[in-house]
C-alpha cells in the first residue's frame, strides 16, 4: 500500500492568491470607471450666460460723470453627466462696446446634481476709474446714438471640480441690451413753412428710425397735430395713424397734410409723436420749428341769393308752394367764423316788414371757401298792394338785405280758383266746450268756423284770424291759424284756433271777432259787427 503526503495544500494557497488578485483588479477597474464617469460628468457641465442687466444706466451721461456701473448677470448651469459635480468658481471679463470695464468673479461652491439645471445670479458695482474718459465718452455716445442700446460682452471661464479633477470651461456671451423701452427714435419733425394764414393747408414731415442693431419694431405710430393756445391748455386738432414694421437700422419718412384754422387765442400748431400710445417726441416750444398761424380779417360776402321751387330757380310762385330761400356766402381776404341769421320777410307797403321764417347758422370758412344756406317756407299770402312779396335779409357777421326790386324779390300769385267755392256757414266761441258770447278775463277761448264746399269740389288755403275790435284805431290780429282744406261738393269742415282773453272789454277795446281769408280765391269773410256774435270780455 502506497501512502502520499499532503500535497494539495500548496494548490489551495495559489487559488486564494488568484481570487485576491481578481478582486483587486475588479476594484481597480471599478475605480477607473468611476473616475471616467466623474471626468465625463465634469466635461459635460454646460455653463451659459442667460442675460445681463445694467440698472441705473437710463441716462448714459451718468456713466461718464459717476464712473460707476451696476451690473446684474444671470448664469445657467446644467449637469449632463451621471454623477454630481461642483462649480467651484467663475470669472468673466466685462466689455461695453468692446471696451474692457472690469471683471466679475465668484468663488462660491455650487453642487450640480445629474440632470439638474440651476440659475445663478450675480450683482456688482464696477469702478470705472481705470477706463479712459475717451472710451467712456464713446460708450455713452453710442448708447445715445442707438436710442438706449448697448453691446455687452462677457469673456471668461467657469471651474468645475470632480474629485481631484478641476476643469476650466470657457464661456463667452455677447448681446445688445436695451436700457429703456423698445421704441423708435424721432429724428425730425418739421413743417413745409414757418408761417401760414389760417385756412391754408400745411404739410408736415416726420422722420423716425429704428436705431437698434438687433431689435425689430412693430407698432402703431401716431402723429398728433396740436393747437398751441394762449392762456389755455393745448388741445388736439387732428391725429394721423400709421401701422409700421421697422427692421434694425431702418429709417422711415412720414408725411401728411393739415388744414389750419385760427381764432383769437391760437398761436400756432405743433407735432407730438406716439408709438403704441406712448409719447416719444414733441416739437420744442419755439417758433419755428412750430407752425405759426396768422389769422387775417376775412370779409363774408353774399355771392348769390335766389329762390327754388320744385328744384328750379324762380322769381315768382303760387300761394302754398314749398319755397327754398338760398344764399351763397364766400370768405374773402381771410377766414370767416361766426353766426349768420337768415330771415325770410314779407315786404309790406306803409307797414313794418314781418318775419316769415328765421334760422341761424354757425359759419367757419377758410379764405376763398363758400357755403350755401337754405331756409324753407310756404307763402301764405299773394302779392298785392299791401303785401308786395318776400325778400331775404342777413344778420350777424354779415349784414345784407336783398335789393328792393322784383326780381330778385319773390312775387306770389294766388292759386287757380277751384271749381266750387268754400263758404262760411257759421262761426262761434266756446269756453271749456260750452258755447259762449261772453268770456272772463284770462279764460282760454276757442274760435270755431264751419266751412262748406258748394258748387263743386274745393281745394283752398284758409287763414282764420281772431282780431281785436278797437275804437279810434285800426283793428289788430290777435291769433292766426292757416289751414289747407280739400272738400268734395257738399262736404263741410270745422276749423278752430285757441287763444287767451287777455283784455277786458271797454271804451277802446270792445271785444274779439273772427275774420276768414280764402287765400287761393282771394275772398274774405268777417264776423257781423255786433255783440253777439262778437265776443265780449268781462273782468
Amino acid at each position: 500500500m502506497r501512502v502520499e503526503g499532503p500535497s494539495k495544500l500548496p494548490s489551495r494557497g495559489k487559488a486564494g492568491l488568484g481570487k485576491a488578485g481578481a478582486l483587486l483588479l475588479l476594484l481597480f477597474v471599478g475605480f477607473l470607471g468611476y473616475l471616467l464617469l466623474l471626468y465625463y460628468s465634469a466635461i459635460n457641465v454646460e455653463v451659459s450666460v442667460e442675460g445681463v442687466r445694467l440698472p441705473g444706466l437710463a441716462d448714459p451721461l451718468n456713466l461718464v460723470v459717476t464712473r460707476r456701473l451696476n451690473l446684474d448677470v444671470q448664469l445657467r448651469v446644467k449637469g449632463k453627466g451621471p454623477l454630481p459635480v461642483t462649480l467651484r468658481s467663475f470669472s468673466f471679463g466685462i466689455y461695453l462696446e468692446g471696451v474692457y470695464v472690469g471683471t466679475l468673479t465668484s468663488s462660491e461652491l455650487v453642487e450640480i446634481k445629474p440632470g439638474e439645471s440651476r440659475t445663478l445670479r450675480a450683482s456688482l458695482t464696477l469702478d470705472l476709474s481705470s477706463v479712459s474718459a475717451q472710451d467712456l465718452t464713446r460708450i455713452a455716445q453710442t448708447i445715445w446714438d442707438r436710442n438706449g442700446e448697448v453691446m455687452v460682452s462677457l469673456d471668461g471661464h467657469a471651474e468645475v471640480a470632480a474629485l481631484f479633477f478641476v476643469l476650466s470651461i470657457p464661456t463667452r456671451y455677447s448681446s445688445y441690451v436695451l436700457l429703456g423701452p423698445a421704441v423708435p427714435r424721432v429724428e425730425q419733425m418739421s413743417w413745409d413753412r414757418d408761417v401760414c394764414e389760417a385756412g391754408e393747408v400745411a404739410k408736415f414731415e416726420v422722420v423716425i428710425v429704428n436705431a437698434f442693431r438687433a431689435q425689430r419694431l412693430d407698432g402703431l405710430l401716431e402723429v398728433s397735430v396740436r393747437e398751441d393756445r394762449a392762456y389755455a391748455p393745448d388741445r388736439e386738432a387732428e391725429r394721423h395713424a400709421y401701422q409700421l414694421s421697422l427692421a434694425p437700422g431702418e429709417r422711415r419718412i412720414i408725411t401728411g397734410t393739415f388744414k389750419t384754422y385760427g381764432s383769437s387765442g391760437t398761436r400756432g400748431f405743433f407735432l407730438k409723436i406716439y408709438w403704441n400710445g406712448v409719447a416719444i417726441g414733441e416739437q420744442p416750444s419755439q417758433y419755428p420749428p412750430r407752425l405759426k398761424v396768422v389769422v387775417p380779417k376775412g370779409v363774408l360776402r353774399v355771392v348769390n341769393a335766389y329762390w327754388i321751387v320744385s328744384g328750379q330757380p324762380v322769381s315768382s310762385c303760387k300761394v302754398g308752394d314749398t319755397v327754398d330761400a338760398r344764399v351763397v356766402l364766400r370768405a374773402e381776404g381771410g377766414p370767416a367764423q361766426g353766426t349768420v341769421t337768415v330771415r325770410v320777410r314779407k315786404d309790406y307797403a306803409l307797414l313794418p316788414d314781418r318775419d316769415v321764417k328765421v334760422e341761424s347758422y354757425h359759419i367757419n370758412l377758410g379764405k376763398g371757401e363758400s357755403v350755401e344756406l337754405s331756409v324753407t317756407f310756404q307763402p301764405d299770402e299773394p302779392s298785392g298792394d299791401l303785401m308786395r312779396g318776400y325778400f331775404i335779409e342777413l344778420e350777424g357777421i354779415v349784414s345784407w338785405t336783398m335789393a328792393n326790386s322784383y326780381p330778385p324779390r319773390l312775387r306770389v300769385t294766388a292759386a287757380p280758383p277751384p271749381q266750387g267755392a268754400l263758404v262760411v256757414e257759421s262761426a262761434w266761441w266756446t269756453v271749456g266746450g260750452r258755447v259762449v258770447t261772453t268770456a272772463w278775463l284770462g279764460q282760454t277761448v276757442t274760435a270755431h268756423v264751419r266751412v262748406r264746399a258748394i258748387g263743386g269740389d274745393v281745394e283752398e288755403l284758409v287763414r282764420i284770424k281772431v282780431r281785436k275790435d278797437l275804437a279810434l284805431r285800426p283793428d289788430e290780429d290777435y291769433a292766426v291759424g292757416t289751414f289747407r282744406v280739400k272738400l268734395a261738393s257738399g262736404q263741410h269742415a270745422e276749423l278752430t284756433i285757441t287763444f287767451v282773453a287777455s283784455e277786458k272789454s271797454g271804451l277802446l277795446f270792445r271785444g274779439y271777432f273772427i275774420e276768414v281769408d280764402f287765400l287761393y280765391s282771394q275772398k274774405k269773410w268777417t264776423m257781423e259787427d255786433r255783440y253777439p256774435p262778437r265776443l265780449k270780455v268781462e273782468g
